[in-house]
C-alpha cells in the first residue's frame, strides 16, 4: 500500500492541484462529496492512527482540527487525490481509477475484502468496535 500511495503522491505533486487549505475536502457535508475507502486503507489507516476519539457523525472528518487534517500519515486515496481545483477533477478522477484496480489487487493477495465505503462508515465501524479503540476490527 506504500507503494502505491509514494506513487499518488508523485504524480499529484508533480500536477501540483491548487490546494485552497479551506478544509472544505475533510467537510463532506458542506462540500457536496463522499470520501470513500477500502477496507485495506481504512485497515491501514486504523494501525496508524486507531479509532476517533469522539463521535463520527455523517458530514466532517473527526480528524481534521482547525481546518488541517491531523490524521495525513496512512490516510486514504481518496484524502490524497481530492482537490478543490477544478483543473485537476478529471485528472484525480483517472488516478483514483488506476490506483484503486491495484488497490484491489493487493487486497485480493492478502485476502482482504474490498469493502469499498464511505471513510466515515469505516471510522464508525472503528468506534463502536471495544468501546472506540481499533481492537478487533483490524483482524
Amino acid at each position: 500500500m506504500e507503494e502505491i500511495y509514494a506513487e499518488v503522491e508523485r504524480e499529484v505533486s508533480g500536477a501540483s492541484p491548487r490546494c485552497d487549505r479551506s478544509g472544505a475536502c475533510c467537510r463532506f457535508g458542506e462540500y457536496g462529496h463522499r470520501l470513500y475507502a477500502t477496507r485495506a486503507e481504512a485497515l491501514l489507516f486504523a494501525s496508524r492512527h486507531g479509532a476517533p476519539q469522539g463521535p463520527v457523525g455523517e458530514e466532517t472528518c473527526p480528524y481534521q482540527r482547525d481546518n488541517l487534517c491531523t490524521a495525513r500519515e496512512g490516510r486514504p486515496l481518496s484524502c490524497r487525490v481530492f482537490y478543490c481545483d477544478p483543473g485537476w477533477k478529471e485528472r484525480g478522477e483517472d488516478l483514483t481509477e488506476r490506483m484503486l484496480r491495484r488497490i484491489g489487487v493487493l487486497s485480493e493477495r492478502l485476502g482482504i475484502e474490498r469493502g469499498y465505503r464511505p471513510f466515515l462508515e469505516h471510522l464508525r465501524a472503528m468506534r463502536a468496535d471495544s468501546g472506540g479503540g481499533a481492537g478487533s476490527w483490524q483482524s
